[in-house]
């Protein structure tokens, strides 16, 4: 009677959690025209909406832009101290700006800070031209390395946003450009955590830099980038880490900014709640070892090739099962299932290992 009783609760609350889940995922981002929230490492989806739709990104787009300044830091084609002039073209900008002088000389690092606080277009632009020439050849390379991710629904005309034809991405490709930022750039959160800073602080003129984003540094959000234009409503990308999983929401087409900043939050509190990362394989375990007298410390270890990890419902945890099979004592192959069916695998291979030199085998 007892196991009855126990099995009884324990189907009763998978039933109760998924009625939850079922519940709650139907009601998310309901006044978005498109919407997603992905897991910032695999990739993974675990709410969609739209997502492949052509949607207006407005200063979304700076996410891209800061992505390849970042990849011209990396590659030492700029330096965060390199000092920039504002060119009459940037000092045109309009919309929001950190009001940029012709001639008006400022770091890359500052200028990274006016745009991922500020969203200041002349920044962005100065930025632009420092990293390519002119803008018309930033938004070449934009546009190159949005082909490089597989951004399939994304063009774009300008650094900032500012463009409404032919300026365009999609909720899908929104998380993917942000995925790459925070995966290969996460210093970026330094900045955009913060609530404000200062801009031309040691100077007769300073300027504070109040972050678009308002939900930056509550309930543990550290970024990412809000977006307004009349042809774009508004727009946001969040992100947050909890529990060793990054999520990214990213929410499109509002027509207003404290709707859409809510149901972005409750996009990320719905992933909290309702998933986890698991890493069910990583490249450092060791699956068998060999012993040997042909090689250092006298073992040959077994591991797998790649990680294997996904983002997994917590209900379902129960229904993944991880299988080795091994062809010889050099290979084998692990492989995840989830109710039965295959949903990843990894090769299982010796990793390289320093032999014993023909002295110390006769020692």
């Amino acid at each position: 009677m007892k196991k009855i009783l126990i099995v009884f609760l324990g189907l009763f609350s998978s039933l109760f959690l998924f009625t939850n889940m079922a519940k709650a995922s139907s009601e998310l981002a309901s006044n978005s025209k498109a919407a997603i929230l992905m897991e910032a490492e695999t990739g993974d989806i675990l709410f969609e909406k739209n997502i492949d739709e052509h949607r207006g990104i407005a200063s979304m787009t700076k996410i891209m832009t800061i992505s390849l300044v970042y990849d011209a830091l990396k590659a030492e084609e700029i330096k965060y101290d390199t000092i920039l002039s504002c060119s009459a073209h940037a000092k045109s900008m309009g919309g929001t700006q950190v009001y940029l002088e012709e001639g008006e000389k400022h770091s890359v690092s500052d200028l990274i800070k006016c745009v991922m606080l500020a969203s200041a277009n002349d920044a962005a632009v100065c930025l632009a031209e420092g990293v390519a020439g002119s803008e018309a050849l930033f938004v070449d390379k934009m546009n190159q390395k949005a082909l490089e991710l597989n951004m399939e629904n994304t063009h774009y005309s300008d650094a900032t946003g500012l463009s409404d034809e032919n300026h365009f991405s999609s909720a899908y490709d929104m998380a993917i450009i942000s995925k790459y930022l925070l995966t290969n750039y996460p210093e970026v959160l330094a900045i955009t955590r913060l609530h404000d800073a200062y801009f031309r602080e040691d100077t007769d003129n300073p300027f504070w830099l109040v972050n678009t984003n308002k939900l930056a540094g509550k309930n543990g959000i550290d970024g990412l980038k809000t977006g307004h234009t009349t042809y774009s409503g508004y727009c946001i990308t969040l992100t947050k880490e909890e529990n060793n999983m990054r999520l990214i929401s990213v929410v499109m087409g509002y027509e207003n900014p404290i709707i859409r900043n809510q149901e972005a939050s409750e996009l990320l509190s719905y992933g909290f709640s309702f998933y986890k990362k698991k890493i069910f394989l990583n490249e450092d375990d060791v699956i068998k070892r060999y012993n040997t007298i042909l090689f250092e410390n006298d073992c040959l270890k077994l591991t797998p090739k790649n990680s294997i990890v996904h983002t997994i419902l917590k209900s379902d945890e129960d229904k993944y099962k991880l299988e080795y099979e091994f062809s010889s004592k050099t290979n084998g192959k692990a492989t995840l299932y989830y109710n039965g069916s295959v949903i990843d695998t990894s090769d299982l291979i010796i990793k390289e290992k320093k032999k014993k030199s023909i002295i110390k085998l006769f020692l």
